[in-house]
């Protein structure tokens, strides 16, 4: 099951290049206050200085899309400034957890460096010790 949270990113990707034909790497990030949401990024910097508009004009154009795309699991947009902020609605949160307590076996599994070796050195600060 793809994340909530990539689903989001890869759209915000597909809407930008949609609206404005720019690539851009979209990180969703949990914000330091929770009345800001559930997720915050701050992409629209960079893209407005690129394009040079402001950045809340872009934001309200990126958030219309991105609102009619995941209207049940988005329950509001905010632009502040160059931050979008995220707030996952209640019902959407509540299908995730769904997920998890029905397969909990899968919650958190990824294959990430799999099949990869990796060296791990000690180094002691002392020289004459192990």
């Amino acid at each position: 099951m793809e994340s909530l949270k990539k689903k989001i990113e890869n759209a915000i990707k597909d809407i930008t290049k949609g609206l404005f034909d720019v690539e851009l790497d979209i990180v969703l990030e949990e914000p330091k206050e929770e009345s800001f949401g559930d997720y915050t990024t701050n992409f629209l910097f960079k893209l407005a200085k690129q394009l040079g508009k402001s950045p809340k004009g872009i934001g309200n154009e990126i958030s219309l899309k991105l609102q009619e795309k995941f209207e049940k699991e988005i329950e509001a947009i905010e632009v502040a400034g160059g931050f979008l902020n995220i707030k996952i609605s209640s019902t959407s949160l509540g299908e995730i957890l769904d997920y998890i307590r029905k397969k909990p076996d899968e919650f958190g599994k990824n294959n990430y460096g799999q099949g990869k070796r990796v060296n791990l050195e000690f180094v002691s600060t002392n020289p004459t010790g192990p």
